[in-house]
C-alpha cells in the first residue's frame, strides 16, 4: 500500500510539468522557444523523465485537461465598496429610515441602535485580505496554500470515480455489498493515480492503449511457446516505467 498512498499525496511535480508542456493548453506564460530550451536541458540531465514528458505531449483522440489553479487576488476596492454599502444600510437602520435586518454593523443595546465602530474599523483594515481556516495545529502558510491550490486533484478523483471507475450507480442493497463496491472503487482510484504518476499518461489513455495488446502462452509437451502483440516505443516506455517503479529500480 506504500506506493498507492504515496500516489495520493500532493503536490505532484511531474503532473505540473505535463500541464506546463500541454501543446494545446500550456499552463505557463513562457514562450515556445523557452519551453523547448528547458526541454533540451532536461533531456541532457534526465533522459527518462524527458522521454515520458515528450510522450505525454503526443495527441490523443479524446483528451482531458484540467487547468492548474491560478492565484486569486482580491480586489480591495470591491471589498471597500461592499463595506460602504453595508455601513450605509446600517446608518439608515439606526436613523429609523429602514427596517433593522441582518447587518453586522448594527449594534443593539436593549432598544438602542448604534453603529459598531470597532467592527467597522476592523472591516476596513481587513479589506482585500483572504484567510483560510484549518483544523491543523501548526501548519505553515505555504503548506495551507499549496493544499488549497491542489483541490482540483480531489475534483478530478470524483470525476474519475463516477466515470472511468463507475462508482455509481450502486446496484446493491446490503451494507457489506455497498462497502465492498466502494472499497474496490477507492482501491482502483489509488492504483489509477499511481499509474498516472509513474507513466505520465491519463488512466483513460493507458487503458485504451493497453486494451488492444494481447499475449498468449501455449504449452506443447514440455515446451511453452509465448507470443504477443508487439509494443510500440511509447507503450513500452510506459510499461517499463511501471515495472521499474514496482520493483524499486
Amino acid at each position: 500500500m506504500g506506493p498507492l498512498l504515496l500516489a495520493l499525496q500532493i503536490p505532484r511535480p511531474f503532473e505540473s510539468i505535463i500541464n506546463i508542456y500541454c501543446p494545446w493548453h500550456p499552463e505557463t506564460s513562457a514562450s515556445p522557444n523557452s519551453r523547448i530550451t528547458v526541454l533540451d536541458e532536461l533531456r541532457k540531465r534526465y533522459m527518462d523523465l524527458a522521454w515520458r514528458l515528450m510522450i505525454s505531449m503526443l495527441p490523443e483522440s479524446h483528451e482531458l485537461h484540467i487547468p492548474t489553479h491560478e492565484p486569486d487576488y482580491t480586489d480591495w476596492k470591491l471589498d471597500q465598496k461592499g463595506i460602504d454599502q453595508q455601513i450605509a444600510k446600517a446608518e439608515k437602520a439606526v436613523a429609523g429610515q429602514a427596517a433593522v435586518k441582518r447587518n453586522r454593523f448594527v449594534q443593539l443595546t436593549g432598544a438602542t441602535k448604534s453603529i459598531n465602530q470597532t467592527l467597522k474599523a476592523k472591516a476596513r483594515s481587513l479589506a482585500g485580505l483572504k484567510g483560510y481556516l484549518t483544523n491543523l495545529e501548526a501548519p505553515t502558510a505555504e503548506y495551507v496554500l499549496t493544499a488549497y491550490h491542489q483541490l482540483w486533484q480531489i475534483e478530478k478523483s470524483f470525476r474519475m470515480s463516477k466515470t472511468d471507475l463507475r462508482a455509481r450507480p450502486i446496484c446493491h442493497h446490503k451494507r457489506d455489498s455497498i462497502e465492498a463496491h466502494l472499497t474496490i472503487v477507492l482501491a482502483a482510484l489509488a492504483v489509477s493515480h499511481w499509474l498516472e504518476h509513474q507513466t505520465g499518461w491519463s488512466i483513460r489513455k493507458l487503458v485504451k492503449t493497453l486494451r488492444r495488446y494481447r499475449s498468449i502462452a501455449v504449452q506443447t509437451g514440455d515446451h511453452i511457446l509465448h507470443a504477443g502483440t508487439h509494443l510500440d516505443d511509447a507503450t513500452r516506455a510506459a510499461v517499463n516505467a511501471v515495472k521499474n517503479a514496482a520493483t524499486g529500480h
